[in-house]
Order: C-alpha cells, then structure tokens, then sequence
C-alpha cells in the first residue's frame, strides 16, 4: 500500500484531536504558511523565503503548557534525503516549535540519520491498517515568539479549516448573534 500524505495527516490528527475547536486539547492544522500576504516582507532568500509547515499542533490548556509541536512529512526516501541536504528548510519551524518530529512510513527513515533536536514517527502498516509509532520522542526545547506574520497564517488557516468543517464561529444574523 503506498502511503500518501493525506494518510499521515489523519494518523496525526487522529493522535492530538478530537473534535477539533470544541474545547480540545489540541488544535491540529495543516500547511501553515510562515508569513502572510503575496509580497513577504521577509527578505528572500534561504532561510528567510516564505516556507510551509506541514502540520503543526497547539496545546490548548496551561496543564500541558501550550506546547507547540511541528511536523515534517515524509513519504519518500528521495524526499526524506532532500531534506538532510537543506536544513534550512526546518529551520523556523524548529525555532517556533518545542518540539519537531519527522513523520515517513516504515524504510523512509534511518536511525542514524535523524538531525539533532529531530523527533521521529514512523507510520506502519498491519493488517490493512495505518499505525503511527514514535520511534524517537523529539527533546522539548524552548520555543521563540512567533512574529505576527505567522500568527496570522495561523489564524487564518485555523478559520478556514473551521469553516470548511461548518463548526467554527457563531452564525451572526442582522441584530445580533444566532445561537
């Protein structure tokens, strides 16, 4: 079975969330853009071009220390061994993050080559079934202050997952708030 993007993506969303913005414990979103706007006021240019994080969840309550947690998937060992060569390419997802994790399925990923600071889930197939495995649990570290501009590709991309789901924001109607 060839597993595809989406495939790992469920496996994640399926681990951190449940009803998603329904008081959760996590909020789970998917390609968050680093900036926002079609001319980035980030200069261009590795590091600072405008990158996409593949998933990236938010801890909604202080007991678990709104932890911020990044993943970069991985479907293919080609893709997998792109990555090594740029590290740049992770490199604002990792300072905004406490934690980072490499997601690929089984054989994508070598032990031995997991970069520093890297956690690693490995998606195994069993019986017809997608399984996620944390083969390596990625250090918590702390996290910088994300700038404004990706606080707003944040919300942005939140509210439009929540609106493409039906479930987000009250229905407002002339005169007031529809409950």
């Amino acid at each position: 079975m060839k597993i595809k993007v989406s495939d790992i993506r469920q496996l994640i969303k399926r681990r951190f969330r449940g009803t998603n913005f329904e008081a959760d414990a996590w909020i789970v979103l998917s390609e968050i853009r680093t900036n926002t706007g079609f001319k980035s006021d980030w200069k261009s240019g590795e590091p600072f071009s405008e990158k996409y994080i593949d998933m990236m969840i938010f801890s909604c309550w202080p007991s678990r220390g709104y932890v911020r947690i990044v993943f970069e998937i991985k479907t293919s060992r080609a893709d997998f061994l792109n990555e090594l060569k740029k590290p740049e390419k992770r490199w604002l997802a990792m300072i905004y993050s406490h934690k980072f994790y490499f997601v690929a399925p089984e054989g994508v990923i070598r032990g031995s080559e997991l970069p520093k600071g890297c956690g690693w889930m490995e998606v195994k197939e069993k019986g017809g079934k997608l399984k996620l495995h944390v083969v390596y649990d990625a250090p918590i570290r702390e996290a910088s202050p994300m700038p404004e501009g990706l606080i707003a590709s944040v919300i942005r991309r939140a509210y439009k997952e929540g609106i493409e789901k039906g479930r987000f924001f009250e229905r407002v109607k002339k005169g007031g708030v529809a409950r």
